[in-house]
């Protein structure tokens, strides 16, 4: 049987035929305002480039690009390859020709690079918060602090390179091959939880336990104790929630009356001196508000599998504020309730 061509509106076709219900996307879409964050984004555009060789990608299909592949966790080269094999997300960047240019993967990497450069993360999340408070979604009395462990690929070093690593140095051996250095990870930390070795970077969080955006976050190497890291975190709320871990640490306690919070954290008991009742059922209460942050961090891991693909501090941050911002971008949508 002779093969059908093609035909010229084919595409156009597919794209009517495609569903409208089932897909996240068409929410993340109509919800949020993405021409809102042009001004921010258009400071990435190198001016002496305007009108010289192909014109660059808009900046608003970059940024949904980038959303793209941090919900489904995939390198650049297969974000690629998803572009131009995915009709729902052809669609979500608004590529419904079939003449339509898609970014390759060198260009999403530039185009990352250019927005970690400029530290543009932090400011489109926290103009984001402020869009939701704008929206209506103001911030309630108190806040729930918590940090969970994002790893990324380990590295198989000697122990010598390990120990110089530590102290800040970086091994000999590494600055003669380029290659080699470019690919290893100096700020990653290995640390412990339960009987379990991890080794990356911490996303610490600041929730409204009202409703369940993230307000506030500080990235870190996996090492860095909970308490100290959370001191960032800490504003003029009225209440803080916690777990036990954020008590033990000095510093941390220090602020929180310096700021007049209301200790809202959980106790901890220990050997030869377990809980009482009475803290028992604090702890209890506590736990009923406390516990919504990991309702956040069940829906990361859903997308980004508790695993990031980056080298270095600087694109761990960019990366987790990314990650932080994209579950901004989806409760908007479920509490929106817009299908």
């Amino acid at each position: 049987m002779k093969e059908k061509l093609p035909g010229l509106f084919d595409i156009v076709f597919h794209f009517e035929e495609l569903p409208i219900n089932g897909d996240p996307l068409i929410v993340l879409d109509k919800v949020i305002p993405w021409e809102e964050f042009r001004p921010l984004l258009n400071k990435v555009r190198k001016r002496n480039d305007e009108g010289r060789g192909r014109p660059s990608f808009d900046e608003i299909v970059m940024l949904k690009v980038l959303v793209l592949q941090a919900l489904n966790n995939v390198s650049d080269d297969r974000m690629e390859f998803l572009l131009k094999d995915r009709l729902s997300f052809m669609r979500f960047l608004g590529m419904k020709n079939e003449r339509s240019v898609f970014p390759d993967a060198k260009t999403i990497w530039l185009f990352k690079e250019k927005l970690k450069e400029a530290e543009l993360m932090p400011k489109i999340f926290y103009w984001f918060n402020r869009y939701l408070e704008k929206s209506g979604f103001k911030v309630s009395e108190g806040t729930i602090v918590d940090a969970t462990i994002l790893e990324v690929p380990k590295q198989r070093n000697t122990k010598e390179e390990n120990a110089q690593v530590k102290k800040g140095e970086v091994p000999s051996e590494w600055k003669k091959n380029h290659n080699k250095l470019y690919q290893k990870d100096t700020d990653a930390r290995w640390t412990k939880k339960g009987n379990c070795s991890f080794f990356g970077y911490k996303n610490h969080i600041a929730v409204d336990p009202k409703s369940k955006f993230i307000r506030e976050y500080h990235v870190t190497s996996a090492n860095v104790y909970d308490g100290v890291a959370g001191i960032e975190l800490l504003k003029n709320r009225t209440k803080l929630y916690a777990d036990s871990a954020y008590r033990n640490c000095d510093e941390f306690m220090k602020e929180l009356k310096k700021k007049n919070l209301v200790d809202k954290i959980c106790f901890k008991g220990y050997r030869n001196k377990p809980l009482k009742e009475k803290g028992k059922k604090i702890n209890t209460k506590i736990a009923r508000i406390r516990s919504r942050v990991e309702h956040v961090f069940g829906d990361m891991k859903s997308f980004s599998n508790k695993m990031i693909r980056t080298i270095g501090l600087e694109r761990a941050k960019f990366q987790l504020g990314l990650i932080n911002l994209i579950f901004n971008f989806r409760r908007f949508g479920v509490v929106r309730n817009i299908v």
